[in-house]
């Protein structure tokens, strides 16, 4: 009977690591491949790093106005027609966050266990801390 859980155990290991491989690949910014930094929602709701935004838009020569690198679609920039007055995307920032725990980036944490810094269990339980946090933090300030 013991023998049934392991492998179910091992599915849902290998599941977790395919589904952290592609949030990997969801944080990514099409344009430079390199995972977000502070990304920016354009009126087609795409999304890119603003740096990105900043350099497609100067490389244009129009000002206030870019073409969405993922739909090719011509986009007036609203308010000054600056690319850092773009709304943030908040969602893929929290993405960000725990995929640095993921790896381990920003506090060098290790296992308790094994001492291995990407342990699977602890990688996984270091996420759902996060998420865990960031709902106790949601509710707490956007009361029902």
């Amino acid at each position: 009977m013991g023998s049934l859980r392991l492998p179910c155990f091992a599915v849902l290991i290998m599941d977790l690591k395919t589904l952290l491989h592609n949030l990997n690949e969801e944080v990514s910014c099409p344009v430079c491949m390199s995972p977000f930094t502070d990304p920016k929602i354009l009126p087609c709701l795409h999304s890119f790093c603003l740096h990105c935004l900043e350099e497609l838009q100067r490389t244009s020569g129009r000002l206030g106005f870019i073409v969405c690198p993922e739909c090719r679609t011509e986009l007036r920039i609203p308010g000054s027609g600056n690319p850092n007055e773009l709304p943030t995307n908040f969602r893929l920032n929290r993405l960000l966050d725990v995929l640095a725990i993921q790896e381990c980036s920003t506090t060098g944490a290790k296992c308790g266990n094994c001492d291995k810094k990407k342990c699977t269990v602890f990688l996984l339980l270091s996420v759902l801390c996060v998420l865990v946090r960031g709902l106790h933090y949601g509710a707490q300030h956007h009361p029902s």
